[in-house]
């Protein structure tokens, strides 16, 4: 009938609204790791090591707490992981060119891509990288890092863990659309399964952030 029509209507519209919110949040969240990686995917930063307590239980003598590798390897090996997929096509294509060029032993800067014969690429990058001020004031939320070493892996886990929790939120919000659609109990019971994940991975990604919900 229509007062049903109108409700479905409206709940597309919200649905529809929600969805833009985050697609614009999460571009904003690609744009800022790309500025990391592109400024500081070269420096070393040191990650903690997963096998220290089994490697000193084994009686490796050169077992350490934590080993050192670059902030575009840490940045690819976690995306890689996830399987977080770049949405906005200029994005994707400075995120792949970036992850040929580093498999092949290079790490690019903004330089490598301001060489670029690609204009729309060039531009891109610009913007990306425009902004003067790339590391945030973390005394503001009661963070106090001293080296630059540590600022700049902060930074980087902050943007991981930002765009990770748009692109969870995304999939919330496809979720739910699709429980207003879907009539089938199996369907709908799959959907609350993988909704309830999302949320508990969204509650602990915005606990890591500090954030409230």
């Amino acid at each position: 009938n229509n007062i049903e029509y109108k409700k479905r209507e409206q709940t597309s519209l919200e649905n529809g609204n929600k969805n833009k919110t985050t697609l614009r949040e999460n571009k904003y969240h690609e744009a800022y790791l790309l500025r990391l990686l592109l400024k500081y995917g070269h420096f070393e930063i040191f990650v903690d090591n997963p096998n220290y307590d089994t490697e000193i239980k084994e009686g490796i003598q050169k077992a350490t707490k934590q080993y050192p590798i670059s902030v575009a390897q840490m940045v690819i090996e976690d995306i890689s992981h996830d399987e977080i997929k770049f949405e906005n096509p200029q994005h994707k294509l400075i995120w792949e060119t970036f992850k040929i060029k580093y498999h092949e032993g290079e790490i690019p800067t903004e330089k490598f891509f301001l060489q670029s014969s690609e204009a729309n690429l060039v531009k891109q990058v610009i913007e990306i990288t425009e902004e003067r001020h790339i590391l945030n004031d973390w005394e503001k939320h009661s963070i106090y890092v001293t080296t630059e070493q540590d600022k700049i892996k902060l930074a980087i886990t902050v943007a991981l863990n930002r765009l990770k929790l748009g692109k969870i939120k995304e999939e919330i919000n496809e979720v739910n659309a699709k429980l207003k659609l879907f009539t089938s109990s199996e369907e709908i019971n799959n959907l609350l399964i993988r909704l309830s994940l999302l949320n508990q991975a969204k509650l602990t990604l915005s606990i890591a952030l500090g954030r409230n919900l």
